[in-house]
This record gives structure tokens, C-alpha cells and sequence, in this order.
């Protein structure tokens, strides 16, 4: 992280954002003095913090490094490009080029700025955001920082496939400490998997991971943003619940982060067509004979489900062990498929490796909605899948 010298000045956009990370840190110390209440008694609770401690994510740090904002002008569109088109030099560099680095540390908050704007535009006239707020009274407002994201540590039971637990772990662990935590909690008899978030919701400012994609770092400040529009809502209360282990639904979950990704995807695709017109790029469709990643990602995961439900545990894991070995001679490595691997990317049901129907649903529900608005506000009290096929029924359609 960048830590900047410069003296800090306020000003009123930053009074509503020190207001809402204020009551974020007291909402988020409650909850877990709760969760720790909750699981002292939980001998596989005791064991996972033993073994996680050294290498959680501290929601105090991140809040007390970055309470306090500079005032920056946005950046214009040219340099909003620069700064990608350099990011993108440097992740194909073979060396590393200083220069270039604090190049983009001087421009990386004039390039947040520039975003947030053209976010916060479009979001209020999507009608997410009033049209005439003098002061930024909006919960919550739109609030980023590009950095290094933290890591997550997924946890599935073996014999299926749901997210047991998911925890947050620190950006800059090691790849021996990620082989060592894997090594001790799979011997609680769970399957595990740590990967690096490309952004993180549930702090404030939330963080988006450095990358050299202007969409993904677009989408990304969305989705997170979404996560935080929806705390306010039952769907991200239960989602919340579930995070801190208090009141588990894999369903609300799933739903919550579906959700995002529509509505990131939608957005973002907005502001690239409206302030980087020339960036848009049409996708070209697979030949028949090319490899389909997402499809042969639905295969392996419709073929373990069957495995599993069989009780063939041991026969699910080794086949994608396998199948992990044969995408990679395909050019798609993949550090760890098990079962915490699908639990995890399956609560993206709008990923086109998903087989889950909610994507679909949820989409078919995007699509029958006047507008996006329309859409978060029937969403956001649906906190299953039953919840989801009712509103698509009330829509005429038929699930």
C-alpha cells in the first residue's frame, strides 16, 4: 500500500465517509464479539483460530491506515488510460521498472477519484444515487482504494459442497504460509483452498486489487459498492449473518453476490461506453473445435455433485485432481480444485462456469425489471431460493 505524506485536508464529501466507516468499525466489533461468543465452544473453532490467527486480516488496521483522504482532483479520461495501459506494462515486464511504479503511486488517487465520479454519475442516473445531495449524504457513498487485496481462506465439508466458513486473511502472506494454513486445516477433515480477492466489500473504504483492467477495477468498485448498498437491505443483513457464522444461508449468499455481479457488469459496461468509448471490444465467439473452459468447468462440477451424492468422496477429490492437471495442458491453471474451490466460486451464480440456475433466474429478473433500480429493490428482501422463483413468478414468468 502506498502510504502518502502529503498533509490531509477535509472536506464535506469526507465528513459522511468518516460517519458511515464510524459506525462501520462499531457494527463490525459488535458482530464479532458475537461470532467469538458463538464458537468458544466449537472445538473445530478453537482449532481453525489456533491455526489462523497469525495471518487474519485486521479490519482495525485497514480503518485506522485509511480513515482519512486526501482531497485530489479526478484525473481526466486520457490519464485514467495511462494509468492501465502502464499497469499492464508492468505486469508483463520481466523486471521491475521503479520509475513506472511510483509513476502510478503519485496517479492512483487522482485515478480513484476520476472512477468514483463517473460511478457516483451513472448510479444516480440509474436513480441508486439522489440527484441533489450538496453534502454526499448517500449510504454509502462510493469509496474505494486500489491496492492489494486480502486473500480468503474457503472452507468446504468434504462430502458436498457449501462454504463452511470463509476468512478473510492478510494481502501479504506468503505462498509457504498459504501451503501451510491448507496443510493444518484440511487435517480438521474439510477441504480448503486460498486464493487472493480481486476486491473487498465488507471494510470502508473498500479495497480493489491492483490489476492492468480499467473494466475488472470498474466492476469491481461496483460490486463492492452493491455489497454495501445491500447491508442495508435483509438479503445483505443475512449475508452478513452468514459471514460471521451466526446465522449460516448459503442462499442469501449465492443471491447477494449474483446480484453484484449483474449489477457491476451493467454499470460498468455503462461507463465504458459513455467515458472510454474506444476501449469497447466485441469478444469473438469460440470456433468448434476450441476448447470451452466454462464448459468443461460445468462438466467437472456436475460429474463431483454426482460423485459426492454417491458418497464417493475420496473418488470425487482425486478425479479433480485430474481434471485439474488436464486444464492446465490446456493453458488454464488452476493452483487447487476441490471441493472449497466450487463452494466459493459458486456463490457467483452469474459466472459462466455455474451451474446453478440462480444465475439464469436472477438474470430473467434483471430483464423483467423496468429498470435497475426496480431490480435492487425486489431483490433486496429475498433471502432464498424460493424468495427467487416467487418474484419471477410474479412476473409472469415461469422458473
Amino acid at each position: 500500500m502506498i502510504i502518502h505524506r502529503d498533509i490531509f485536508h477535509f472536506r464535506k464529501p469526507d465528513i459522511i465517509h468518516k460517519i458511515y466507516t464510524g459506525l462501520s468499525i462499531v457494527s463490525i466489533g459488535v458482530c464479532c464479539i458475537m461470532a467469538a461468543g458463538c464458537s468458544a465452544a466449537n472445538s473445530y473453532n478453537k482449532s481453525l483460530d489456533k491455526i489462523i490467527s497469525p495471518y487474519t486480516f485486521s479490519t482495525l488496521n485497514w480503518e485506522s491506515q485509511n480513515l482519512f483522504t486526501r482531497s485530489v482532483s479526478p484525473a481526466d479520461t486520457a490519464t485514467v488510460l495511462s494509468y492501465f495501459s502502464q499497469a499492464g506494462q508492468i505486469n508483463s515486464a520481466a523486471t521491475t521498472d521503479k520509475s513506472l511504479e511510483l509513476e502510478l503511486s503519485h496517479l492512483s488517487a487522482s485515478v480513484e477519484a476520476a472512477i468514483t465520479q463517473q460511478i457516483q454519475h451513472v448510479l444516480t442516473n440509474q436513480g441508486l444515487l439522489p440527484a441533489h445531495d450538496y453534502i454526499n449524504l448517500t449510504i454509502p457513498p462510493v469509496y474505494f482504494h486500489l491496492t492489494e487485496a486480502p486473500y480468503i481462506l474457503a472452507i468446504s465439508p468434504r462430502d458436498s459442497i457449501s462454504l463452511k466458513n470463509q476468512i478473510m486473511l492478510r494481502n501479504n502472506i506468503t505462498d509457504q504460509d498459504i501451503e501451510s494454513v491448507e496443510k493444518q486445516v484440511s487435517k480438521l477433515n474439510v477441504s480448503v483452498e486460498i486464493e487472493q480477492l480481486g476486491g473487498y466489500g465488507a471494510i470502508y473504504p473498500t479495497c480493489v486489487s491492483l490489476t492492468s483492467s480499467m473494466q475488472f477495477t470498474i466492476e469491481t468498485a461496483v460490486h463492492e459498492w452493491v455489497h454495501q448498498y445491500l447491508a442495508f437491505k435483509p438479503l445483505g443483513l443475512r449475508y452478513i449473518l452468514d459471514g460471521l457464522g451466526i446465522n449460516k444461508n448459503y442462499d442469501a449468499v449465492t443471491i447477494n453476490e449474483t446480484v453484484a455481479g449483474i449489477v457491476s457488469q451493467e454499470i460498468a459496461a455503462i461507463i465504458i461506453q459513455d467515458y472510454y468509448p474506444t476501449t469497447s471490444s466485441v469478444q469473438a465467439t469460440p470456433t468448434a473445435t476450441a476448447f470451452d473452459f466454462n464448459v468443461a468447468m460445468q462438466n467437472i462440477r456436475r460429474q463431483v455433485d454426482t460423485y459426492l451424492a454417491a458418497g464417493q468422496i475420496d473418488l470425487a477429490e482425486s478425479y479433480m485432481e485430474e481434471q485439474r492437471q488436464f486444464l492446465a495442458t490446456k493453458g488454464y491453471y488452476i493452483r487447487k480444485l476441490n471441493q472449497a474451490y466450487f463452494a466459493f466460486h459458486g456463490i457467483y451464480a452469474d459466472s459462466p462456469t455455474s451451474v446453478d440456475p440462480l444465475g439464469d433466474q436472477l438474470r430473467q429478473l434483471r430483464k423483467n425489471s423496468p429498470t435497475l433500480r426496480d431490480f435492487l429493490e425486489t431483490i433486496s428482501d429475498t433471502v432464498s431460493r424460493q424468495g427467487v422463483v416467487n418474484r419471477l413468478s410474479h412476473t409472469g414468468v415461469n422458473p
